[in-house]
Formats: C-alpha cells, structure tokens, sequence
C-alpha cells in the first residue's frame, strides 16, 4: 500500500497480512554449486546443489521452489529436498513432493542452498 514506507512498516506476526516485505528492488540469483557441502550420513544426494539467492532472504509468505533431481538414482525411494544450514554445518530436511520431468518441488520462506536427497 502506499501509505506504509521502511520508516512506519512494523514486523508482520499475522500471516495474513503481508503488507511489508523487501522494499528494494531485489535482483535475485539462481546457480548450481559446483563444490557443495557433503551431505551428512545416512542421506545421499541425487541432484545437485542449487543456489538461491541473495543467500537468506526471507520472505512472509512461503514461496514455491523447485530443484532437479535424478530420477534414476532415486528409483523406489523417497526424494527429500534439504537445505543447507550453514549455522550446524548439517541439512535440514523438507517437505516436498515429486513433479513431471524429473523435479521436485516443496515451500519454503527463506532462500538458499537447495539440494534433493534420498536416505541410505
């Protein structure tokens, strides 16, 4: 709205009032990490690592994100999106659901280090 500017926005603790958000013009990054972190044990990686960025920006609502994965490699398993937490140097696992052409889409409010995963 046009009365609200950074100077009188207030943090939105009611989900369905998402009137403040970025108020920059945002030029946002997609990229494969070409030297990810490992994955920790007991999870394997069957797509690669996806970059979105600016790394952390958070928005109010939740946004759609998806990532490719290797159909092949993950055959009769469950696929888990995960994103990397750079605070436990661990990923953290999401909900996420398996798409046409070998994707995987899931939620989330925060941008960063996206990779799909099956357990071992």
């Amino acid at each position: 709205p046009e009365n609200l500017t950074p100077d009188n926005a207030t943090a939105v603790n009611d989900p369905k009032n998402t009137k403040d958000c970025l108020w920059e013009d945002t030029e946002l990054s997609i990229a494969l990490r070409s030297n990810p972190p490992d994955m920790q044990s007991g999870v394997k990686a069957v797509g690669p690592a996806v970059h979105f960025g600016p790394y952390r920006t958070l928005f109010n609502r939740d946004v759609t994100v998806r990532i490719p994965y290797r159909f092949f490699a993950s055959l009769g398993k469950k696929v888990t999106p995960y994103i990397y937490n750079h605070v436990t140097g661990q990923w953290d696992a999401l909900e996420g659901k398996r798409t046409a052409g070998g994707m995987l889409k899931f939620k989330t409010k925060v941008l960063g280090l996206f990779r799909a995963g099956i357990a071992e």
